[in-house]
């Protein structure tokens, strides 16, 4: 599992077509906005069950506490792992053949600036 760190308004790409924003983070609760094509669902992280939840088209999914994980398509998932202060640490476990990146380094590897920024995410 990949640990990345986030503050709010902060972004992480993950494959080709998905984007996580972090829209919010309170003492208990994570929101964030994700885009993406791929079926998402919300998953309780000890019984791996999913938990009943709407997800609105605005694609804005709250993880509360370390308890709940969000599904991506069927191989990619995000855990909150910690709040520390106004910074989150969100676990990103997926695929090898799924690059994961920071925002900011994603663009830089766009424009040719950052291959040794490339990070595959461990084997899930």
């Amino acid at each position: 599992m990949l640990i990345l760190s986030r503050r709010v308004g902060e972004n992480i790409r993950i494959g080709d077509n998905t984007v996580l924003t972090v829209a919010y983070i309170g003492r208990d609760t994570v929101r964030l906005r994700v885009g993406s094509p791929l079926q998402l669902k919300l998953l309780s992280v000890h019984a791996l069950t999913d938990i009943p939840a709407i997800i609105d088209p605005q694609r804005v999914i709250l993880l509360i506490g370390n308890d709940q994980a969000l599904q991506i398509g069927a191989d990619i998932r995000v855990q909150a792992v910690s709040v520390r202060g106004a910074q989150l640490q969100l676990g990103i476990a997926a695929p090898r053949h799924v690059q994961v990146h920071r925002e900011e380094v994603f663009e830089r590897i766009q424009r040719g600036e950052a291959t040794s920024f490339s990070r595959r995410v461990a084997h899930v």
